[in-house]
């Protein structure tokens, strides 16, 4: 089991170490009974919410990305409407913004991956909802190629509102993390390394 702990922590490749919360993990080390089976659960628990609390972060800033690229896409919507704008740069800014989208759906594959190691995984259905931007972003590049500005301004706002609607899907998922969640996953980070070098150090005594 220790092995298998110590992989994912590997794998993981988190940063360990902040110096503030060093009391706070001393202080749960103190209460701990370190029997080999109470080791074997407790790293469980800590695994756990390590992810959790991870996988909240990481909905956060997904859903502030999409969040962003919404008011980006509204904001091209009314520079579409512009003559003063040319074609050109319309398109070049539309291209960046469904490359942008692109690089987002990266990141909700990876949010997946990470939900699906949990023991209790959410429900995150996007796939549908993705589709449909990225239809709607490919219909405004073709509308704006064939300079029907009107189309590809309708097109753009169904865009951010599609955009809109998945940031705030994603949103739900993050439960509201804050600065004090960061903190105690930086607090973890540091309970998990020492649990697993206590459980590495008890097998080789052992």
């Amino acid at each position: 089991a220790q092995a298998e702990y110590e992989s994912w922590a590997d794998l993981e490749n988190t940063e360990l170490g902040s110096v503030m919360n060093k009391e706070k993990v001393l202080e749960k080390l103190e209460d701990l009974d370190f029997s080999q089976e109470n080791m074997i659960k407790e790293l469980d628990r800590t695994i756990e919410h390590f992810k959790k609390l991870e996988l909240e972060k990481m909905a956060k800033d997904i859903s502030k990305s999409l969040k962003d690229l919404a008011k980006k896409e509204k904001a091209l919507g009314e520079k579409t409407l512009s003559k003063d704008i040319s074609t050109f740069e319309k398109n070049k800014e539309q291209e960046k913004i469904k490359d942008d989208f692109n690089e987002i759906q990266n990141d909700l594959f990876e949010l997946k991956k990470k939900n699906d190691k949990l023991k209790k995984p959410v429900e995150i259905n996007t796939e549908e909802k993705e589709k449909e931007i990225n239809e709607s972003l490919e219909k405004a590049m073709e509308k704006l190629s064939e300079n029907k500005l009107k189309k590809a301004n309708e097109q753009q706002n169904k865009s951010s509102e599609g955009l809109k609607d998945l940031a705030e899907t994603i949103e739900k998922l993050s439960k509201g993390s804050n600065s004090q969640e960061e903190e105690d996953l930086e607090t973890l980070r540091i309970l998990l390394e020492q649990l697993i070098s206590f459980s590495l150090d008890q097998e080789t005594r052992g």
